[in-house]
């Protein structure tokens, strides 16, 4: 996973030093005792666990010598998630209220159908400048017949981080798709009542509130710096839903027939903290906002950055994922942002990809490379073409290649 946009002297990475003082350890307690009543959890045996431990920015395992992935983790470290779901009642109304806007249709509005005709998952691992990474840290995963319906399918991306990304994203991969079915069961995702919209919002909210605890619940997993975007989208015949969390992003092409010109539509919001309403979370909950600083020239470098008040941990790109336990005390958040579209005669074809894709392609030149593959229904080449366009320009720009990821979706 990258965390981001333009970081270009991993240097500063190599030769920084990864220990952390205790002190920083007893001000991450201090500061989750404050958020979280009645957290009698301590830190006391985390500097085993983080001593010397990367939390990579470009690509992951940047320090390829440590031994820390098997070390010993402390048994509870409850007290580094914030993501209580009582926390979050005022976000999850503000995603809910914010769904329910000019997209929900009248009673006797006419509703389109779009049909599937291809979907296509590809996934390529990253490069690091010498060889292939040894994890690709992007998972995608396509359920059909979700919640028992035969026509829903539930897709998703998500796209690891640190240096135990790829086992995070593999095990949301196994419980997120299983969770929601579970829980949206014989649940009506085509409604038009206000109330039962909300109930299925909160529904999704609190399945991803669930899926994180129970990541952090997991003794074989070391969240503490290491975490996983998740881009998802519930597909109905005339509706998407799209609960987000990270920086994947998803996509749709459009066709203006009467002036034949095809149009991206964001169907997801990357979540960084360039975001005002991102940043404003972050800094209220006593977290820092600011780039990598180059220690010899005192210049910043790259995008901006997620740190904790006490020290400069962790550097996350990104203001909401699974997982990234310290972060969290900063304030970044596992509740997704859902948005609603009502499908129309002129959507064509949808993209699901993680920022391998994103870094360097817009979303409407993205729509441009696809259309032409849509034309020629062609959709294995499409997502070829994607992928080789990528690495061309991340090798133009970096001195590596991060995981490609993507899910194409090709409508009737």
């Amino acid at each position: 996973m990258n965390n981001t946009a333009d970081f270009n002297n991993l240097d500063i990475l190599k030769n920084k030093n990864n220990s952390f003082s205790k002190e920083f350890f007893i001000n991450i307690n201090n500061s989750q005792n404050s958020k979280i009543n009645n957290n009698n959890n301590n830190l006391n045996n985390i500097n085993n666990q983080t001593n010397n431990t990367r939390y990579n920015s470009r690509f992951n395992n940047i320090n390829n010598n440590s031994n820390n992935n098997n070390q010993n983790k402390p048994n509870n470290l409850r007290s580094l998630s914030t993501n209580n779901p009582h926390q979050f009642k005022d976000i999850i109304k503000e995603n809910i209220n914010n769904n329910i806007n000019n997209n929900n249709r009248k009673n006797n509005d006419y509703i389109i159908q779009k049909k599937i005709k291809n979907i296509y998952k590809f996934t390529h691992v990253g490069f690091d400048g010498e060889n292939d990474k040894e994890h690709n840290q992007d998972i995608s995963f396509i359920e059909k017949n979700f919640t028992g319906h035969p026509d829903y399918i539930y897709m998703s991306v998500c796209d690891g981080h640190g240096v135990e990304g790829h086992e995070v994203s593999g095990f949301i991969k196994k419980i997120l798709p299983k969770n929601l079915g579970q829980n949206l069961y014989k649940k009506n995702l085509l409604t038009t009542n206000i109330t039962e919209k909300n109930e299925i919002n909160n529904i999704i909210c609190n399945t991803f509130l669930q899926c994180n605890e129970q990541l952090i619940e997991n003794e074989n997993i070391n969240s503490t710096f290491s975490g996983t975007t998740c881009v998802s989208l519930i597909y109905t015949p005339s509706k998407l839903i799209v609960p987000n969390i990270g920086d994947s992003r998803a996509v749709l092409g459009r066709y203006n027939i009467s002036n034949k010109t095809w149009s991206a539509i964001d169907l997801s919001r990357d979540h960084k903290p360039t975001e005002k309403d991102e940043a404003d979370r972050i800094l209220k909950n006593g977290g820092r906002i600011k780039p990598f600083t180059d220690d010899e020239t005192g210049e910043f470098i790259g995008p901006q950055r997620v740190w904790i008040k006490e020290d400069d941990v962790p550097g996350l790109a990104m203001t909401r994922s699974f997982g990234d336990r310290v972060a969290a005390i900063a304030g970044t958040i596992s509740v997704p942002e859902i948005k609603e579209f009502e499908l129309k005669d002129e959507d064509r074809f949808i993209i699901i990809a993680s920022d391998g894709i994103w870094e360097f392609i817009s979303s409407q030149e993205c729509v441009n490379i696809i259309k032409e593959y849509y034309i020629k229904n062609d959709i294995k080449g499409c997502a070829e073409c994607l992928y080789l366009e990528s690495k061309k320009r991340w090798l133009k720009e970096e001195e590596v290649i991060d995981d490609i990821t993507m899910i194409l979706v090709f409508f009737e």
